[in-house]
């Protein structure tokens, strides 16, 4: 089903895209800013599941929407998460996504080819912040768009999305801050992985889906209890992928997060549960790009430290919570089985 939404969705996505990228370029006259700003349509389209549009959309199905959902939403759902990884790229200083160049990347790259003089790196993270100020603009503009006359469906629709923005600002926050501690504690992981994922990826778009169709809030407690355990469940799955995936098979950099001094349960279990000898080599690759022949060791330590299987366990902990919030919420069975899908492909998933 997600793949369907997805092949609906996104010819709506880059039309709108192309619009406003046209509405940007007839406001400035210098070439190469229109060329940084034609470069978005490719970072919107470059790849992406649309999961957090896609659930707005089964939520607003699922409780009542009897027309399409409205798509300036879910346009504006996902240009928000461009947003967020256009700044999230200059913060973790990524390279690539989807094997596109990030912003600030390409930036620095055409500047340099250009030969302009000046702080090329500052410049180009510079434009970077900007340009996905830019996009957070076009993203508040469709969640404006919301098709009713109800002034108090509009109030709520929108108060639920700037909910969404503070929370995963502060997840965010949280996460940049982490980075300067030598251990941090379990609470403020899972605090962490609450706001920016199971909140800002889950939570936050299902009760934005069902604000559009009802103000009745009796799916409310399924959007928080299936959305904060399936989030959860989703963010560590994509920390143990970070830690487990052959960079062979992976579409970015591999143990990035540990390059990145990325507080994780997987290294936190390592931190509180280790052995001296585990503790010491865990602090030795914490916050330093490994080298190929060093990443089966690095694996090794996650392994046989018993961190993965603590993650895992976990993963299968969170799952098992969402399946019964699942069983246990009042929807119709032809969407019952939509959200059991939706499980299953976090259950399954590998990348």
């Amino acid at each position: 089903m997600i793949q369907s939404f997805k092949n609906r969705f996104e010819p709506h996505l880059r039309d709108y895209v192309r619009t406003k990228i046209r509405e940007s370029q007839a406001l400035i006259r210098d070439d190469f800013l229109k060329e940084q700003i034609e470069s978005l349509e490719d970072l919107v389209m470059a790849g992406g599941k649309r999961v957090r549009p896609y659930l707005i959309d089964l939520m607003y199905r699922s409780a009542g929407g009897t027309q399409q959902c409205p798509y300036g939403p879910l346009i504006g759902m996902e240009l928000f998460h461009v947003f967020c990884l256009i700044h999230d790229d200059v913060m973790d200083q990524g390279t690539s996504r989807h094997t596109v160049p990030t912003f600030h990347i390409q930036t620095a790259q055409a500047l340099k080819a250009q030969q302009r003089p000046g702080d090329i790196h500052r410049v180009s993270e510079s434009q970077a912040i900007l340009i996905g100020d830019l996009v957070h603009s076009w993203a508040h503009s469709c969640f404006l768009q919301v098709e009713t006359e109800d002034m108090a469906q509009v109030y709520e629709v929108n108060e639920l999305v700037s909910q969404m923005v503070s929370e995963v600002i502060l997840g965010q926050m949280i996460d940049v801050d982490s980075t300067t501690l030598d251990v941090a504690s379990k609470d403020m992981i899972e605090r962490k992985m609450n706001l920016k994922t199971a909140r800002y990826t889950f939570v936050g778009p299902m009760k934005i889906g069902r604000a559009l169709a009802t103000q009745s809030k009796a799916l409310d407690q399924f959007c928080e209890q299936f959305g904060t355990s399936l989030g959860l469940a989703f963010q560590i799955q994509d920390d143990l992928l970070d830690l487990v995936t052959p960079s062979t098979e992976s579409t970015k950099s591999v143990l990035s997060d540990l390059a990145q001094r990325q507080h994780t349960l997987f290294t936190y279990y390592i931190f509180n549960h280790g052995t001296a000898q585990e503790i010491a080599t865990l602090r030795r690759y914490f916050g330093q790009p490994c080298t190929d022949g060093e990443e089966a060791h690095i694996q090794t330590l996650f392994k046989n430290s018993g961190a993965i299987e603590y993650g895992l366990t976990r993963i299968r902990e969170l799952l098992a919570q969402a399946q019964s919030a699942l069983n246990e919420a009042p929807l119709e069975e032809t969407y019952r089985e939509q959200w059991q899908e939706l499980l299953n492909y976090v259950s399954e998933r590998k990348h």
